[in-house]
């Protein structure tokens, strides 16, 4: 069975004419059935699964997690997009009429006016490669036309085409893939990181939502009981009455029922603004209003599954899934991971700068722009040259040591937050197994003690029914039993949030419901795998 929408839980409130059944078959529910003075009210049976896997959905930290990843998953593009290539191109066009002065004549033919046209160009693709390398290869183009050419050749435009490959390879500072792509590694990181935080706002909402499932059935079962209770002491006060009027007790027993009536009158209103107050958690998990959900009644589902035995997991064991699984464990070694390449990167920068640096030029000059760029391309025409440049400042590069530094500082940090993290899980679990362990016993305690008030009750009664007792002495064993009851659904409250927060801590819980967190290349989904 699906658990309700937050849309269809809104449109079926909003149509206030349709019938409990009409109600429940929208939103796939099982009404209960109800006498017809509470018909007014839509009880809704639900289970822990249903009530993570909504709340789960309509959370705002939740959400926002689920943003931040998507915008982390941009960052890693970004990032990892670095060696793509780059086209360019340039294109200038000239138009040159200049008078000749007497020097300039004697290296233009004694032209007195040098008149050109001319059409200039360049095209090539540029980019790094993952060895730190940087690359440009290149076509030159220049195809010119004058008065100069037209006097000195047989045709008057020349075309000049030029071929050119640069690389400059670095040696120290910059070099090596690990290098290249630490901020590619390190947005990487941050977006596991922002998945854990997606994980970790999960488990949060799913602490507050169990605790709120239990809770609201410890609220219902308490009015049950005071409910139970004030029945009793009508039931009590009747007797008492008759036996007043018999003669068998004084008239002053009468003001002791009477009291104990209104003893428990106050506990029966404190304990429904409880259970309200409960159910409005739920719809504040749910992300609905307490006026859009006025008419809804919550109802635990599988209560009877809460008195089975618990099974309580051996630590070593639980403790290993936990690491594996545990958000802020998984998130610190990350962190540590992103400042140990930062550690790494700026170490690299305290380096000298020595670069290599290749360049080659195959020239074709040709009076046809199809046999020039031949020309450039055969390499008829070839130059070429190599180098190396060196850098490195003269006071020891302080401001790369510093950097460096405050990277190891941060590296020392990172390590401790692990520990740290790994320590207080370590403790958590082996508490919250331990409380486990005790809630257990207390719970078999609590039944063993309502077990005897119970017994203690019926004597008690017995007593009065024989004039060997009175009103407030079967009043106050009555609400010692009461008493006891509550105490047993609190303990088994208890109980069940402590087991709900192992199985949390152990992933144990979503596997329970079958709910998982997937993600891809693309999204980040919270889904149930029976669905």
């Amino acid at each position: 069975m699906r658990f309700l929408s937050k849309k269809k839980l809104l449109h079926a409130l909003m149509i206030q004419s349709l019938t409990l059944s009409s109600i429940a078959f929208a939103l796939d529910l099982e009404p209960e059935n109800v006498p017809f003075e509470q018909s007014k009210k839509t009880r809704l049976k639900m289970n822990l699964g249903d009530l993570i896997f909504e709340a789960s959905k309509h959370n705002t930290d939740i959400l926002q997690g689920e943003l931040q990843t998507g915008v982390s998953r941009e960052l890693v593009a970004v990032e990892r997009n670095i060696f793509e290539p780059v086209f360019y191109s340039t294109y200038t066009h000239k138009d040159i009429d200049h008078k000749n002065n007497a020097e300039e004549a004697t290296y233009r033919s004694s032209l007195n006016t040098y008149l050109e046209k001319s059409e200039q160009y360049k095209a090539g693709i540029k980019g790094l490669l993952p060895t730190g390398a940087r690359f440009d290869v290149a076509l030159n183009g220049n195809e010119r036309e004058s008065n100069l050419i037209e006097k000195t050749r047989s045709y008057k435009t020349e075309y000049d085409n030029t071929f050119i490959v640069t690389l400059s390879q670095p040696l120290l500072r910059d070099m090596g893939l690990d290098i290249t792509a630490s901020k590619g590694d390190i947005a990487q990181l941050n977006l596991d990181i922002a998945f854990h935080t997606y994980q970790q706002n999960v488990m949060d909402a799913t602490g507050n939502v169990a605790q709120a499932f239990f809770r609201l059935y410890e609220a219902q079962k308490v009015v049950e009981e005071l409910e139970s209770s004030l029945e009793i002491a009508r039931k009590i006060q009747t007797d008492i009455s008759a036996k007043i009027l018999a003669g068998v007790l004084p008239p002053t027993e009468k003001m002791e029922s009477e009291a104990a009536l209104t003893q428990r009158e106050a506990k029966l209103s404190a304990a429904k603004t409880t259970l309200l107050d409960t159910q409005s958690l739920i719809l504040s998990l749910l992300d609905v209003s307490i006026t859009s959900g006025v008419d809804l009644v919550f109802e635990p589902l599988s209560m009877a599954s809460l008195n089975e035995p618990v099974q309580i997991p051996q630590f070593d064991s639980a403790l290993q899934t936990a690491l594996e699984k545990w958000p802020p464990y998984l998130m610190a070694q990350k962190k540590l991971e992103i400042e140990n390449i930062r550690v790494s990167y700026l170490e690299n920068q305290e380096l000298p700068r020595l670069d290599v640096l290749v360049s080659n030029q195959e020239n074709g000059l040709q009076k046809e722009r199809i046999n020039a760029m031949g020309d450039a391309f055969l390499g008829k025409n070839n130059s070429w040259n190599a180098g190396v440049e060196f850098e490195v400042p003269i006071l020891g590069n302080r401001v790369a040591q510093a950097n460096s530094q405050a990277a190891l500082i941060s590296q020392r940090k990172a390590r401790l937050a692990v520990d740290s993290t790994k320590r207080d899980l370590n403790n958590n679990l082996f508490a919250k197994i331990e409380h486990l362990k005790n809630s257990q016993q207390q719970l078999l305690e609590a039944q063993r003690n309502v077990d005897l008030k119970e017994q203690l009750l019926k004597i008690e009664w017995q007593r009065l029914d024989a004039g060997k007792s009175n009103a407030y002495t079967v009043f106050k064993q009555e609400e010692e039993f009461a008493d006891s009851k509550r105490r047993y659904f609190a303990t088994l409250t208890e109980l069940k949030i402590t087991q709900s927060l192992v199985d949390l801590i152990t992933g144990r819980l979503f596997d329970k419901y079958h709910i998982d967190i997937t993600r891809d290349n693309s999204t980040i989904n919270l889904i149930r795998l029976d669905s």
